[in-house]
């Protein structure tokens, strides 16, 4: 397991040690904008938008984040009279914290031939110093050290349709992969983490690639009702 999961899993316990750290507020600044944009009248059911938002939140492993999420929604088959087709999307963010953490990703989530094939990929890029309380279950209250992990990567999975029924995706049958690689940008000088005595000190790939199998049973994409 990488140096960065061990301290954020453990940071996250360290928050429950005060009733002030239990707290994380999220405070969304502006109410999302967006644009839905017909295409031709011949086409009356293919549409296409955006819908996007900044926002704000506290926590106290950040301090005041700010940051900016978005998707873009459409259609990739030209024609959309079927009612079951279900709409791709491309989605993005970006942070940026008070202690100077930053991350940013964008995902695609994506449709082909009446939704016979399905592909969900994306790439990640995350910069967030952090304390570091130690590995295991008797950690001190007090941060022993600090550092930068740095985590670079991305991930896909290519489906093809097996079994479907009307208004839901059903079973997909396919492949999926990972490349992540982490690097520790920069420590405390003669520190825990500098000497490379903790798991995960000199970074590290993880790397995989194998079978998967969905099965989609929601009746809706975007505001599900029904199935899982």
């Amino acid at each position: 397991m990488i140096l960065s999961e061990y301290n954020m899993k453990l940071s996250r316990n360290h928050t429950g040690m005060s009733r002030w750290r239990q707290a994380s507020v999220v405070i969304f600044i502006f109410c999302g904008i967006q644009a839905n944009l017909l295409a031709q009248p011949s086409d009356s059911t293919k549409q296409h938008g955006f819908s996007g938002a900044p926002y704000a939140k506290y926590a106290p492993e950040t301090g005041w984040v700010g940051g900016f999420v978005g998707i873009y929604h459409f259609y990739i088959d030209p024609d959309t009279t079927e009612h079951d087709i279900r709409p791709s999307d491309i989605s993005g963010g970006a942070m940026y914290s008070q202690r100077q953490q930053f991350s940013a990703g964008i995902n695609t989530d994506e449709y082909f031939a009446h939704d016979k094939f399905h592909l969900t990929a994306g790439v990640h890029y995350q910069r967030y110093p952090l304390d570091f309380y130690g590995v295991g279950n008797t950690s001190p209250v007090n941060p022993i050290d600090h550092y930068t992990p740095v985590r670079k990567g991305g991930e896909f999975a290519f489906t093809k349709n097996i079994i479907s029924s009307p208004n839901v995706e059903g079973l997909n049958i396919g492949i999926e992969g990972e490349l992540r690689k982490d690097d520790v940008l920069e420590s405390n000088p003669g520190g825990i983490v500098a000497a490379g005595t903790v798991p995960g000190a000199h970074g590290g790939y993880s790397n995989g690639v194998g079978a998967v199998a969905i099965f989609d049973t929601r009746d809706n994409k975007y505001s599900t009702h029904h199935g899982h």
